[in-house]
């Protein structure tokens, strides 16, 4: 039996995993605009502009908050990956769940 006192935690669970979901899909399709969306602070337009060398070709959640992000540079065409250790918070005035922790590095 759930007591009713579980039922809001679950419901933000599930927001959390449905977020997740989108932002893992933002990420591999490089929706920038729904990307930074995601970010509690700006991300830089530097940053962002690098992804247009960037092709996602896997997003693997490790064990929260760690998420493996394989990818490969256009301009060298050579397999990478890097870690992302993601800190992710439940915004109350925004009512949503955010990224508190820095966007991925993707380097040579």
């Amino acid at each position: 039996m759930v007591s009713c006192a579980s039922a809001p935690e679950n419901t933000k669970n599930t927001e959390l995993e449905t977020t997740w979901s989108v932002y893992q899909g933002a990420m591999h399709w490089k929706y920038c605009d729904t990307l930074i969306g995601f970010y509690s602070a700006p991300v830089a337009k530097e940053t962002l502009a690098k992804l247009d060398n960037v092709r996602v070709t896997a997003y693997e959640v490790r064990h929260s908050p760690m998420v493996e992000i394989q990818y490969v540079l256009n301009s060298e065409q050579m397999l990478r990956k890097v870690i992302d250790r993601q800190e992710w918070r439940y915004a109350k005035t925004r009512k949503s769940w955010l990224i508190f922790s820095p966007f991925p590095l993707f380097e040579k």
